[in-house]
């Protein structure tokens, strides 16, 4: 099963922390109207990629409709921002990819994902953008067999006498 999970909505690092950091997941951050990541999208070495995630239309519980409270909003939809908003972008492009080609892998969904991404910053993958801005067409229309993505899962620094780094142990 592919995972894409909202990188959270405080700006902090998520490198080690929350349901974002967890392996075989993809964090998800969010662009606003600016196509730049939202600055209260949260950033760091476990970020994917980026997608939007301001002022999004969602529906509404006609329960919570109250004319006096907010005039200009409709009775079924309202807008609302964050990263919860941008995964699910992430996920519906995936869905799309599975039913296009459903012998794909969550591997091979992922590689797509990430190799066909708008790069934002840094060339190539960067903590604020991750692989980049997720482009959903350019993924439908990639082979999975053409590429190969490296993505590091953990780096285990060997100190000798905990004061000298001797090596870096990389796996991926």
């Amino acid at each position: 099963v592919f995972v894409s999970i909202a990188a959270g909505n405080v700006g902090e690092n998520i490198m080690d922390s929350g349901p974002s950091s967890s392996a075989g997941a993809v964090a998800v951050g969010s662009i606003d109207f600016d196509g730049t990541r939202s600055t209260i999208s949260n950033a760091g070495a476990n970020n994917g990629l980026l997608a939007p995630g301001e002022s999004i239309y969602s529906l509404r519980s006609i329960d919570s409709y109250d004319p006096k409270k907010s005039p200009k909003a409709t009775k079924y939809y309202y807008k609302q921002s964050g990263t919860s908003f941008a995964s699910p972008m992430v996920a519906g492009t995936a869905s799309l990819l599975l039913a296009k080609n459903p012998d794909l892998t969550n591997a091979q969904v992922e590689d797509i994902l990430q190799a066909t991404a708008t790069d934002m910053y840094d060339p190539g993958w960067d903590g604020q953008s991750g692989a980049g801005l997720l482009n959903a067409a350019k993924a439908l229309r990639t082979d999975a067999a053409h590429l190969l993505t490296v993505k590091i899962t953990k780096l285990r620094p060997n100190w000798k006498e905990k004061t000298k780094l001797v090596s870096i142990d990389i796996f991926a």
